[in-house]
Order: structure tokens, then sequence, then C-alpha cells
């Protein structure tokens, strides 16, 4: 078994290696199926080519049940096919039953986070860290990836009034139309106009 594939099988002895642990560095799709079940051959396809198409952002191991009924038991598996997602050690998301490409596409992308929410963690982490001048260059970069990421604007504007830039913040901050995001510019825009006045 190779563990830089993308596609893995996992038994009891390897589990906690190739899917607990590993899960805590990019999220790990399992898959508990058997060879008997005709839903499982025609889900275990699908994910399988989305785990190729990923190339890494996340690994899918499959688990015979029928060879390892201890993960079975050990993760309530009730039907088959079986789909359980881990990030971080635990069971993040799951689904039971044959699902058709586009539900398990969804499923799958709300796991792996896209190029901009790791660089806009990145630019919080910065932020939190009082690294103005660098979470403003991190954030920048988030928007460029994705420009309608409110997140990444709001946090771009607080590290912008950090250092003082009140006129470009409060641009910014007037244009902030999400629900949880415009809450938080409105309460930020005054600093940002007092900050904009001249000196």
């Amino acid at each position: 078994m190779q563990t830089k594939t993308h596609v893995i099988d996992v038994d009891e002895t390897t589990f906690q290696r190739e899917v607990i642990d590993r899960s805590h560095v990019a999220p790990v799709v399992v898959d508990f199926w058997a060879p008997w079940c005709g839903p499982c051959r025609t889900l275990g396809p699908i994910l399988e080519k989305l785990a190729r198409e990923a190339n890494g952002a996340f690994r899918l191991a499959k688990v015979n049940v029928d060879e390892n009924q201890g993960l079975a038991m050990r993760f309530d598996v009730q039907g088959i096919p079986a789909v359980k997602a881990f990030r971080d050690g635990k069971v993040a998301a799951e689904f039971v039953g044959a699902q058709p490409e586009p539900m398990v596409r969804k499923f799958i992308k709300r796991l792996t986070p896209t190029a901009a929410d790791q660089i806009g963690e990145q630019a919080t982490a910065l932020l939190a860290n009082h690294r103005w001048a660098e979470a403003e260059s991190a954030y920048r970069r988030a928007l460029q990836v994705n420009p309608g990421q409110a997140a990444s604007g709001l946090g771009l504007a607080k590290a912008l009034l950090a250092q003082g830039k009140g006129q470009e913040a409060e641009t910014l901050l007037a244009s902030m139309t999400g629900a949880a995001e415009a809450a938080t510019a409105e309460k930020l825009r005054p600093l940002a106009g007092l900050l904009a006045e001249p000196g």
C-alpha cells in the first residue's frame, strides 16, 4: 500500500496512521464498502475520480467492511456505502448511500479549503499577531484569488486601520454587503472616518 497515492485501501492495522493521523494534514474521506454491494460499485468510481482530480487536497481511504467489521462497528456503519470524512482526527461530515456525482462534489468541496481560504487563514493569523503589513499583503493575495470573499475584505480593512490607512479602509468598509461582515464593517466605519481625516 503506497502512502503517496490519493486512493488507498486501509484496514484495522493501518486505519489510525492512514486516516486518523493523516487527517491532521489534509481531509481523509473514508468509503466503507463491500464487493457484493451494487450501490458501492456506483459510488466508488465517483469518489476515486474526485480524489484523482483533487490531486492531494484530500485522500480517499477505502474500507472493505466484510474484512474489517471492527472498523464498521467502531464508526457505527449501519448501511453501505457509508462515506465519512475525517478532519483533525474526527468525523467532520458523512453520508450514507450512493449519491450522484454533483452531490458528492459538493460534499468534497465543503471539506477542502480553496487557495483563497488558505491564504485568508494565514492572513488572519498574521493579523492576530499584530503583523499588520504582512496581514495586509496576505489579504490582498486572498482577494486576488477570490475577489468576492467578504471575510478577507474585512480582514484587509482591519489591517489597514491598524496601520492608520483610514481612507482606503473606509472605502473598503463602505463596499461590504455580506450580512455578518456588514454589521462589523458598520462598527469600524467611524474609526476609518476619523483616520481618513487630514491631520
